[in-house]
């Protein structure tokens, strides 16, 4: 079974939106300032691995993914220009 770009998109979306949620209202600093800090990082960067390796599980390449990797980190600056 393949992933579609559109679904790995979707995935990647969701993760870093339900991650920015979690990391609710704290300021961001230093990334070894607070230890939730460190967890949302922790888990993006797991969550990630986890959305690329099914990617290419499902047959998708290099480039498919570094389009999906670069629509989540716009999607990231524009959750984060709040």
């Amino acid at each position: 079974m393949k992933i579609t770009k559109r679904q790995l998109k979707r995935v990647i979306r969701e993760e870093k939106s339900k991650l920015i949620k979690e990391q609710g209202e704290q300021p961001v600093g230093d990334p070894g300032s607070t230890p939730s800090f460190q967890d949302a990082l922790d888990d993006l960067d797991m969550d990630l691995r986890n959305a690329i390796q099914l990617a290419i599980d499902r047959g998708l390449i290099l480039d498919d993914i570094m389009d999906a990797l670069s629509l989540a980190e716009e999607f990231a600056e524009m959750q984060l220009r709040v």
